[in-house]
């Protein structure tokens, strides 16, 4: 029985020798001073120092000062009995470079005294990731806020999600006041949506549609078109609408109008003009 304890006691702590050795994330123990006591290979490939390096040294050796007190913040936890949360640090890369990690560790009792058992993730890649989300969601920002017409996104309750600057000023609001309200409330002064409403229409056939409207909320004349926003799943929950201003295009096809009813010599009505004012007379 003896023998047979020993073998799978050998094998168990085989089976851990060889998880440490291979796992791409630092797997370290410390004493709860900070002191390292055993520290994984993956140590040299995130950090560029050898494990036999960095055993009997503080783990803030490795650290920059910017972020010791994180970890002086850990070690308070530990020796006050409370439990360590995962955070985002750095540690010092052989080379003087920083290395972007994950923190995660527990305190646990080993014999009579405790011990720091964490794991150390290499995100160097996470954050890369996140800083081009980041980049990527300000260009489009500035791009949204740089088009003069104006834009509102908008979901399938008729309410404003989002805004562009133009927009904004035209109403003389902040977003964060336009944000929430009704489209229909905001600029018709209505508790319905119109019979032209285009967004009723989209919602109704998922179709991009178009139309010309006046608008004095807006102040002139404008080419409206509202295109379908979908969830992943195909589902329609909201539009993009983008108002281009067409007033001063409607206001020389007016004048062009006019002047086709007059006569260029004299000033006064031509026969087509006193038939036009025939016909609206007559309506």
């Amino acid at each position: 029985i003896l023998k047979e304890s020993v073998r799978k006691y050998r094998e168990l702590s085989e089976d851990y020798r060889l998880i440490a050795e291979n796992t791409l994330d630092i797997i370290f123990q410390t004493t709860k001073l900070g002191k390292i006591i055993f520290i994984s290979p993956a140590t040299e490939k995130i950090s560029g120092y050898k494990p036999e390096e960095m055993i009997g040294n503080k783990f803030t050796k490795y650290v920059p000062k910017k972020e010791i007190p994180k970890y002086l913040g850990v070690i308070r936890n530990v020796l006050a009995g409370k439990d360590i949360e995962s955070f985002e640090s750095f540690v010092k890369h052989k080379n003087k470079t920083l290395i972007p990690v994950e923190f995660a560790g527990k305190s646990v009792k080993k014999g009579k005294k405790h011990v720091i058992l964490g794991t150390i993730k290499d995100i160097t890649e996470r954050k890369m990731l996140e800083s081009q989300i980041i980049q990527a969601k300000e260009d489009w920002e500035r791009t949204f806020d740089s088009v003069p017409d104006f834009i509102a996104v908008i979901d399938k309750e008729y309410r404003i999600k989002q805004v562009n600057k133009a927009l904004a000023e035209r109403l003389g609001k902040p977003p964060e006041e336009i944000i929430g309200s009704q489209c229909f409330e905001l600029l018709h002064g209505t508790k319905q949506p119109p019979d032209f409403c285009p967004h009723a229409k989209l919602l109704a056939d998922a179709k991009t549609h178009s139309i010309e409207i006046h608008d004095d909320r807006l102040g002139g004349d404008f080419v409206l078109s509202v295109t379908p926003l979908c969830s992943a799943d195909g589902n329609i929950t909201g539009a993009v609408h983008i108002a281009h201003d067409i007033t001063d295009r409607k206001q020389v096809e007016e004048a062009m109008r006019s002047l086709s009813l007059l006569d260029e010599l004299t000033g006064l009505y031509n026969r087509r003009g006193f038939l036009t004012i025939a016909e609206q007379q007559m309506k």
